[in-house]
């Protein structure tokens, strides 16, 4: 059996920010920032921070490039503020209160990655790219060609899962924020191919 006193809880907020594009959710980010609880912005998204860039404000963005980067910040911040904000940024009097993974949709699909490609030539030749994989998508499996499997779909919700559980344990508080999708109809859903070009022609 486990137990605590009540004034063992948490003060740190564990915020989740669920809307359409525009509705606000960074802007909430900003408003933390603004009120003395100085963030660390972790993204995906070039254009993740640009609330804060439009108001002339200076602020860590972390762009983890694979799930290890993503758990390395996650599991053990204080090292990554002292290691890239302190010193590789130089920065080392921000002392961010304050952690906003700005945009999951794009932090999950760097997760789930790529399927392996083979070394091919573009441009008629003039490049060359090697063979490359990335992300769960990169790990061996059974799956058709081209196309993730089931296993690959557990293995990126398990993981999604166990990365946000780890967000919601930081001794900071932290925004996480999502866009949402269109609620479509059962009769549109059935319509969507996930090619784009051919989805702009069912959304009209």
């Amino acid at each position: 059996m486990k137990y605590r006193s009540t004034t063992q809880v948490s003060d740190n907020l564990h915020i989740f920010g669920y809307g359409e594009q525009g509705s606000g959710k960074t802007k909430m980010a900003l408003d933390f920032h603004l009120a003395g609880q100085h963030v660390v912005i972790v993204t995906t998204e070039a254009q993740g921070d640009m609330c804060f860039n439009t108001r002339g404000l200076n602020v860590p963005v972390l762009l983890p490039e694979d799930a290890d980067e993503l758990v390395a910040i996650i599991s053990v911040p204080e090292k990554r503020v002292a290691e890239v904000v302190h010193k590789g940024m130089s920065m080392p009097d921000y002392h961010p209160k304050t952690f906003v993974f700005d945009g999951i949709r794009g932090i999950q699909r760097m997760v789930f990655g790529e399927l392996k490609k083979p070394e091919r030539e573009v441009f008629g030749g003039t490049i060359r790219l090697p063979e490359s994989g990335r992300g769960l998508l990169a790990l061996p499996g059974k799956r058709g060609p081209g196309v993730p499997s089931n296993q690959d779909y557990r293995k990126l919700d398990l993981d999604m899962r166990n990365y946000l559980g780890g967000v919601e344990h930081m001794t900071y508080h932290t925004i996480i924020t999502a866009h949402a999708e269109k609620d479509y109809s059962i009769e549109t859903r059935s319509q969507l191919t996930g090619d784009q070009e051919q989805d702009k022609i069912v959304n009209r």
